[in-house]
């Protein structure tokens, strides 16, 4: 008898998220005497405003509903403000939290 192993769709992005998590402390301890927790308040901050961006986008899906226009892409849209607006205000560490982050709010 084969058995199905269901796979939580949000577990490869989880996976993503703690491993740049677990980079960015790594990072963040090695520059600066209390490090690991400075970066468990930067990363709560980063996961609090990747739930931002996602809400914002999810509303702008909505609100895009009523146009003549092709479908929203909320995925894309999330990547874009990711890239537009903080590519250069976070270092490389950081960003890939949020970008993790964000996939698992939009998921």
């Amino acid at each position: 008898m084969i058995m199905s192993i269901s796979h939580d769709p949000r577990g490869g992005a989880l996976h993503a998220f703690d491993a740049h998590a677990r980079a960015l402390s790594a990072d963040l301890a090695l520059r600066f005497e209390l490090g690991e927790r400075i970066a468990g308040a930067e990363i709560e901050t980063l996961s609090a405003l990747a739930r931002g961006i996602a809400a914002s986008v999810a509303a702008w899906g909505e609100l895009a509903r009523g146009l003549n226009a092709p479908p929203f892409d909320g995925r894309r849209a999330g990547v874009l403000v990711l890239e537009v607006v903080f590519d250069e205000l976070l270092d490389p560490a950081a960003w890939r939290v949020l970008a993790a982050a964000l996939e698992l709010a939009q998921s």
